[in-house]
């Protein structure tokens, strides 16, 4: 096509890369996190823990729009697709989300329609959208004294801890993450909270004794 004959990369060859793997955060040091928070960082990090959401998705909510009490969901939007285009899906809020959230509501921004905003009020940013809490999360992790991890991190855990601990199937698992291709869903559980000793503990020759 075009009068190219051969593609000019061919000879390139690709040198090899080993991928660094993700570090695998303790449950325990999220939830040393959630309950150093206070108020409204208690129920921001609370969020990303009860959805498993992209860091921008629980920024974005609006109260009208993205939160709803009466029929209990969240609804959560992206453009991870190939067009680009913003879509949404919503999931169950469970009760450890619901109380916060309506703690939220309550003490909500009287004129800003955001769920998480600008808390200053001599800041120019004051009720508008968060597009950056960063520095409250790693000052968090250094308050509740573990290693600091990010908003992905999280978002990583989750599926972890649903199908390694609780056994949760790895269709439902894709589900709760919204990822299109189950494939990338088995990319974030990668890397187990358990460890293999009861299942290598099953090759031993005494548990071979019904197979001779």
């Amino acid at each position: 096509m075009y009068g190219i004959m051969h593609d000019p990369t061919a000879p390139i060859k690709k040198k090899p890369h080993t991928k660094k793997p993700r570090r695998l955060i303790p449950i325990q040091d999220i939830l040393k996190v959630m309950l150093a928070a206070k108020g409204h960082d208690r129920v921001l990090i609370g969020a990303y823990w009860h959805t498993g959401a992209r860091k921008s998705e629980v920024l974005r909510w609006t109260w009208a729009d993205d939160i709803n009490f009466e029929e209990r969901w969240v609804r959560l939007g992206t453009r991870k697709n190939r067009a680009g285009e913003m879509t949404y899906e919503k999931l169950w809020m469970n009760d450890d989300l619901y109380k916060p959230l309506m703690w939220q509501w309550k003490n909500r921004h009287p004129a800003s329609p955001y769920a998480f905003w600008h808390m200053n009020p001599k800041s120019k940013y004051y009720g508008k959208p968060y597009t950056e809490r960063r520095k409250t999360l790693k000052k968090l992790c250094n308050e509740a004294k573990v290693e600091p991890f990010g908003y992905h991190d999280i978002r990583h855990a989750v599926p972890k801890y649903l199908n390694d601990l609780q056994k949760v199937n790895l269709k439902k698992v894709q589900r709760v993450l919204r990822h299109r291709k189950q494939t990338t869903t088995e990319v974030y559980v990668e890397g187990n909270y358990t460890d293999t000793r009861d299942v290598m503990g099953l090759l031993e020759l005494k548990n071979l004794e019904n197979f001779r």
